[in-house]
């Protein structure tokens, strides 16, 4: 009888202490959130597919009717819940193919999903923006500067405490209308972005 008696208190003690365990544990998950205020800034690097309505797109090759240019994006954010999070973003170029000089800003709603424990999250990207494009060559040939709906879609992944790598793909703009003096018809933007944020 002592025996069954002592089995039941181990027991009842090793779960007590499990459950002190776990409760630590959610404290400490607790302070780690608690200690992010939910502010986090960007940079990235990135590809920028501007092309006619009827021309291949293509991030990493050339396409007839397409011109390719390496950008730079800039970004700031804030993580409003574990699902959603509200971002401002400015995109410029930094280096071309061709002629074609653009920039672009958003303001997006970012629903986000983390993948079970692996510290990687995938998102959208809904919200408006405007995009802009000009060739600096002598045949004016791309002239766009439109305001509309923007999406994308990206995945992140926590590589060190409070900073995160990045890569996405944003829709700049389709059947954009081109003001040029020769025009070559509606233009499409596609934005793809490698990049790195902080938390803080």
């Amino acid at each position: 009888m002592k025996n069954i008696a002592l089995s039941l208190v181990i027991y009842a003690l090793l779960n007590v202490g499990l459950m002190a365990g776990n409760g630590v544990q959610q404290i400490d998950d607790m302070v780690a959130e608690d200690s992010q205020n939910g502010f986090y800034l960007g940079m990235g690097i990135g590809a920028v597919s501007i092309r006619t309505d009827d021309a291949d797109m293509s991030f990493f090759s050339s396409e007839p009717g397409q011109d390719r240019v390496g950008s730079i994006s800039l970004l700031i954010g804030y993580d409003y819940s574990q699902y959603i999070a509200f971002e401002g973003r400015y995109t410029l170029s930094a280096f071309r193919e061709d002629a074609i000089e653009m920039d672009s800003w958003s303001i997006f709603l970012k629903p986000k999903y983390e993948i079970g424990q692996s510290d990687i999250s995938v998102y959208g990207l809904l919200g408006f923006g405007n995009s802009t494009a000009n060739s600096s060559s002598i045949r004016d040939i791309v002239d766009i500067d439109e305001s509309g709906f923007q999406w994308g879609v990206g995945i992140e992944y926590r590589v060190y405490e409070n900073f995160f790598i990045f890569v996405d793909y944003i829709d700049g703009g389709n059947d954009m209308e081109n003001i040029a003096v020769d025009q070559v018809g509606e233009i499409d933007m596609d934005i793809l972005t490698l990049g790195l944020t902080y938390r803080y």
